[in-house]
């Protein structure tokens, strides 16, 4: 996995945290808690929360159910900051469908393009109705979304009407006063640049993200924003900076016992110390995500197989390829359904250690044993 692949996989995690990345001003148990907040107002809260819990699973069609119920009830209260957030989850909630199925065995092509022409409508229309009805934050939302579908993956011509989406909306949204939707769509635009390689202009937007953010007093908002500023100058060839700003956005990520974020920040570190061949550097950094991992990856996404891949790799870059008997046991003590996701992992570290003479049946004897696995291990590496 390359960094700018490992960084992808952090910045959806940023949004399985909140999949409004940063702004749900409106949406939170908090107001839905309050005694002053309409009966109304409260039910389309917990609807949107409910609906952030089960896009942070992936479950899209969970998501969909709750957030039509949360547009319904902010419709009826006329809350209009309500229906934007709500609308933006939507529009994202087709965006994580279009990664579910590009994870497929089979060809998703057609279904993905769906999914990203459905969600690009949905918040191109929507923009369109905020900007007839003089709502700057409404509109400014929905070109941030908008701009969130088609930065990545979608063609130069898609990715150029992203960045002028996603211009417009900064420019909205300072106009109505939020720090937060103007901040997300700098950050936003800070991962686009990454995609273009245009790391300098990646640093100065995640430098104004962060200004940003921390004048809203967002700090995970401030964390996102030093992820990218660490990954930028990791690209641009300033090791020691970037690492330094990695752990920057990793204590914050820890103090605000962000679990998942930490896991995937730490997962990230370990990943840049790897690209030096610095194994003996990136292993306490891959021994803690995977720890973290095991711990918040409990609906089975992968995280915890590919964090004991980085692992495996940074003891490898360590040794020149001894396999330490900790991993061993890692695998050996894994649950069934677990070591099914690990195949791939241990098939690699066990390709390195024919490579440099280990007997591999004392590495499966040891690492699979009643797993099932072995034989297809044996057969994947031959």
């Amino acid at each position: 996995m390359s960094v700018q692949e490992a960084n992808g996989a952090l910045e959806l995690a940023c949004g399985a945290q909140g999949r409004s990345v940063g702004i749900r001003l409106c949406a939170s148990s908090e107001l839905a808690a309050n005694p002053k907040a309409a009966p109304k107002e409260k039910e389309g809260c917990l609807a949107f929360v409910a609906a952030e819990g089960r896009l942070d699973k992936e479950d899209v069609d969970g998501c969909m159910t709750h957030s039509k119920e949360a547009l319904e009830k902010f419709k009826a209260c006329k809350h209009p900051t309500g229906v934007a957030d709500t609308l933006r989850m939507m529009v994202l909630a087709y965006r994580i469908q279009a990664d579910v199925l590009r994870s497929a065995e089979e060809d998703k092509t057609k279904d993905i393009k769906a999914a990203l022409s459905t969600a690009e409508s949905l918040a191109k229309e929507e923009a369109a109705k905020f900007k007839e009805a003089g709502d700057k934050r409404g509109e400014a939302v929905m070109l941030l979304a908008a701009g969130e579908i088609n930065y990545n993956k979608r063609g130069g011509k898609k990715r150029g009407e992203a960045i002028e989406d996603l211009n417009k909306s900064k420019e909205l949204a300072k106009q109505a006063g939020d720090k937060k939707v103007e901040a997300t769509a700098v950050f936003v635009q800070a991962n686009a640049a990454i995609k273009l390689r245009m790391n300098d202009d990646s640093y100065m937007f995640a430098q104004e993200s962060y200004r940003l953010y921390e004048e809203a007093a967002d700090k995970k908002g401030m964390g996102k924003a030093l992820h990218i500023m660490a990954l930028a100058q990791v690209l641009a060839e300033d090791f020691d900076d970037g690492v330094k700003t990695a752990e920057q956005a990793l204590a914050i990520f820890r103090e605000m016992s962000l679990r998942k974020l930490e896991a995937f920040e730490l997962f990230i570190i370990a990943h840049y110390y790897l690209t030096r061949k610095m194994g003996r550097e990136a292993i306490p950094y891959a021994e803690d995500a995977l720890e973290l991992f095991k711990e918040v990856d409990f609906d089975g996404s992968g995280w915890t197989s590919n964090a004991f891949d980085c692992l495996t790799q940074a003891f490898i870059a360590k040794a020149g390829g001894w396999l330490m008997d900790g991993l061993s046991t890692d695998v050996y003590e894994a649950p069934v359904g677990f070591l099914q996701g690990l195949y791939v992992s241990v098939t690699r570290a066990l390709a390195w250690h024919r490579a440099i003479g280990v007997d591999d049946e004392l590495f499966l004897d040891s690492a699979l044993m009643d797993s099932g696995m072995a034989p297809r291990c044996k057969t994947e590496a031959a």
